[in-house]
């Protein structure tokens, strides 16, 4: 997200009130949209499996996929069979359905459909047509998770999770693209459950934080080395340079602040977009260079000495994963 955006949607920059024209028009199409498949003028394709989606109502990354893992690998370790659906942004699968399995190529899955499947060994489905993706992960799943999707109202659900981000909330309020939002704020109402991270809950929220988990060292093409955090601290230059192709960059750089790195160049990727190996190396010979777990997988058949990954793992303080773990299973019981 560029600098020009954000402080057009997040510091309240009388800019965006020039936008509100395009909003209403984005206001009136959603609207109309929704409710033609409220009325059955629109079909929408319902599993014969329990669907939960996650989701946000705000462009831009909120910690929506480490949430995912978290929940997929709770559901397993209870026996739970399940599959995971996504778009796929940025992929170009050579069939689709693709699944995709912790070594496909990145450019084929998508970087975070890839981390998914690395980190949670279960079948993951992209289709840009989500109603296509979950006909497929129904022939092999009990539940199905669809990563995004809470718009994609071609596809119906039976619980709904928002994931938002805890200081920067909704941003200005208004809708795209005079602010970041997909949806009004009263979808929040609508929802199973919101679940904000970092920040402050209010009242019927949970929330997690992202705490560090594993350092990964890339010095060496296809085997990221998992090291312990600890050491790394001990043994390497704290001045670093930081590259994040996530939603909101600084909270992997602060992310890497709170363990003591200094933070003194950064490289400003997009989210989803890939860098120039070249200039991953070029930087990385004048400091250690830090990226995030969801960069790792893009440059997964490349050697980047003193390159390295921090993994981080979300921390549900609330008994959010127990009450939902409690309503699928509900659920699952009562045969949805």
């Amino acid at each position: 997200m560029s600098s020009f955006i954000h402080k057009l949607w997040f510091n309240k920059s009388p800019l965006a009130y020039v936008l509100l024209p395009f909003a209403i028009v984005y206001y009136l199409v959603i609207t109309i949209r929704r409710y033609c498949y409220k009325v059955v003028l629109l079909k929408s394709f319902r599993s014969n499996k329990l669907v939960v989606v996650v989701g946000n109502i705000m462009i831009g990354g909120n910690g929506k996929t480490p949430l995912v893992i978290a929940l997929v690998n709770k559901l397993t370790a209870l026996g739970i069979k399940v599959a995971v659906v996504s778009r796929g942004y940025g992929a170009h699968p050579r069939s689709l359905p693709f699944k995709v399995t912790a070594d496909s190529p990145t450019n084929e899955s998508g970087d975070e459909p890839k981390l998914i499947a690395m980190r949670t060994n279960v079948p993951v489905i992209i289709d840009p047509v989500r109603s296509r993706a979950i006909s497929e992960a129904q022939k092999v799943a009990d539940v199905i998770i669809s990563d995004d999707g809470l718009q994609h109202y071609a596809f119906k659900r039976d619980i709904e999770i928002i994931v938002q981000d805890g200081k920067r909330r909704c941003g200005n309020g208004l809708l795209l693209p005079a602010g970041p939002l997909r949806e009004t704020k009263s979808r929040l109402k609508e929802v199973d459950f919101v679940v904000i991270n970092g920040g402050i809950a209010k009242e019927g929220e949970y929330k997690f934080t992202l705490n560090p988990d594993c350092i990964y060292s890339l010095a060496k093409k296809h085997e990221p080395k998992k090291l312990n955090i600890n050491e790394v601290l001990l043994n390497i230059n704290m001045n670093v340079c930081a590259l994040a192709g996530i939603g909101d960059p600084r909270r992997f750089y602060n992310t890497l602040g709170d363990l003591g790195f200094k933070v003194i160049k950064t490289i400003e990727a997009g989210d989803h977009k890939a860098i120039d190996v070249a200039t991953i190396l070029a930087y990385a010979r004048e400091a250690p260079l830090f990226m995030t777990e969801k960069d790792m997988v893009k440059y997964a058949d490349f050697d980047l000495p003193n390159c390295y990954a921090l993994a981080v793992k979300p921390n549900f303080l609330d008994g959010f994963l127990e009450e939902l773990t409690k309503k699928i299973l509900t659920s699952i019981n009562k045969g949805k």
